[in-house]
């Protein structure tokens, strides 16, 4: 009931502001209302977005919604033309740089969320729904070996965060793989654009295995592209050299011999 309140008094607001635009004047000189509709996002777990807004004529409305602004129609009077809406929560740690968000080399990406559309928005009313994805990837490791296992994990590929238009960006990156309770490492990485990445091993100064992951993931049959992207935990049996993927809401599992 709230949720459908405010969607009416914002259209009624629109209508008044654009009351002083008549019928008789060129109307594309007139700013358009973009309706953001929230109502999608479960608020109860998104506290905050950083939203973004680029418009024709270099108009730009950068902004931090909190839930309660968020629980609603949020509306931002643009010039008509070309619009660019990015959205996304999740991204700490993340750098901005002229409208990308970049990873910093050495860490891992933030569990980020985002939604990044491109219209055109003529008229006086326009509507956009906003739709956050999942735009990383949880990747936990756990290597059976003989004995203890002292040396270090990380990952490298070639993608080091996000366009402005929401797309992953070509970049250098690289993270450790964090020790976790249960003897597994745990990693975040962000969606990508190829098979490229790697999972490597080393005793602190040199190199010691390279894994082509990217090219395993690949054949298992993960989607890079899906909307949400799945979390997935690699088994790796270090002295074998057998490393098996299981991907998050599959059912079954597949098992590589690694050749190195």
């Amino acid at each position: 009931m709230k949720r459908k309140l405010s969607e009416v008094l914002a259209i009624i607001c629109c209508m008044v502001l654009y009351a002083g635009c008549s019928v008789k004047e060129d109307r594309t000189a007139c700013p358009c209302r973009i309706l953001l509709d929230f109502s999608s996002v479960d608020t109860a777990a998104v506290t905050a977005v950083d939203m973004l807004v680029n418009a024709s004529g270099g108009f730009v409305h950068k902004k931090c919604l909190h839930a309660d602004e968020i629980d609603a129609i949020y509306t931002v009077s643009v010039p008509q033309g070309n619009v660019t809406v990015n959205v996304s929560t999740g991204a700490d740690g993340m750098v901005y740089d002229d409208g990308a968000l970049v990873i910093p080399y050495g860490s891992e990406c933030p569990e980020v969320y985002m939604h990044c559309s491109g219209f055109e928005a003529m008229g006086e009313l326009y509507r956009h729904e906003v739709l956050l994805r999942k735009d990383h990837c949880i990747l936990t490791v756990y290597v059976k070996a003989d004995g203890a296992f002292p040396f270090n994990l990380s990952v490298k590929g070639h993608v080091n965060g996000f366009t402005p238009y929401g797309k992953p960006s070509e970049g250098d990156f690289m993270c450790a793989a964090g020790a976790e309770s249960d003897g597994g490492f745990r990693a975040v990485i962000p969606r990508q654009l190829d098979s490229t990445l790697k999972l490597e091993v080393n005793d602190g100064s040199e190199m010691l295995k390279v894994f082509a992951l990217g090219e395993y993931l690949e054949a298992s049959g993960y989607d890079w592209d899906a909307v949400d992207l799945e979390n997935v935990t690699v088994s790796l049996d270090y002295s074998l050299t057998r490393l098996t993927v299981y991907v998050e809401g599959w059912d079954h599992e597949y098992a590589y011999d690694v050749v190195i």
